[in-house]
């Protein structure tokens, strides 16, 4: 990574998603090639998220990475422009995904 990279920079609108235990899709689009994403889960519970570049489902909790709730991660997605999203039964969530530069 660039040493010149700033703390985070926003790259496109945030995705809002309402997560649950049947899998959701996040298709973000950024305004410019972003190599991460912000994620915030702002939901009761975990939430995993796995980054493609098609509309792949997440097919149980535990297959990608999870984030606790209340949680702000910035991951790499090497420009994938969607992401699956499911949490697990019993547990909803909103999770917001901002593309963008930075960690």
């Amino acid at each position: 990574m660039r040493s010149n990279v700033p703390a985070f920079a926003p790259g496109g609108p945030t995705v809002t998603v309402s997560a649950s235990s049947t899998n959701s899709i996040a298709k973000f689009n950024p305004q410019k090639s972003c190599p991460h994403v912000r994620i915030y889960n702002a939901g009761s519970g975990l939430v995993f998220v796995v980054f493609n570049d098609t509309t792949q489902a997440v097919s149980s909790t535990g297959i990608g990475v999870p984030i606790a709730s209340g949680v702000t991660e910035v991951l790499g997605c090497n420009t994938q422009l969607a992401a699956g999203i499911i949490c697990a039964s019993g547990i909803t969530a909103t999770v917001y995904l901002t593309p963008g530069e930075g960690i």
